[in-house]
Formats: C-alpha cells, sequence, structure tokens
C-alpha cells in the first residue's frame, strides 16, 4: 500500500495507535482472515487517505 499511494503522491504520516486500531482490523490491513480484501478497511483508509493532513510527524517515503 505504501508504494501504490506513494505513486500518486500522497505523504506517509506517524498516526497514534488508537487511532489506527480504529481504521484497520486484527492482521494484515487489507486482507480478511481468508486473505481476501476486506471491503470495509479499503473503504476507511481511502477516506482516511484522501482526507484532512494527519497531526503526526510526516515520515520517510
Amino acid at each position: 500500500m505504501r508504494k501504490c499511494m506513494g505513486l500518486y503522491g500522497y505523504a506517509r504520516y506517524k498516526v497514534p495507535q488508537a487511532e489506527w486500531k480504529l481504521l484497520v482490523k486484527e492482521g494484515d490491513i487489507v486482507l480478511d482472515n481468508k486473505g481476501a480484501p476486506d471491503p470495509e478497511v479499503i473503504d476507511r483508509m481511502a477516506i482516511f487517505a484522501s482526507g484532512p493532513t494527519p497531526a503526526g510527524e510526516r515520515l520517510d517515503p
């Protein structure tokens, strides 16, 4: 996901653990326990990525 988002000019920011856990589920960021894409997580990540700039520090690409 980092490589994909970087290609589109998105920057990475440090996100507090509690906030991150609201976005993703346990295990893989985008895949459910059966290895299939989890549409709920993908939707939340897309909304987060296209929203306002996070308050955390900007990370290297």
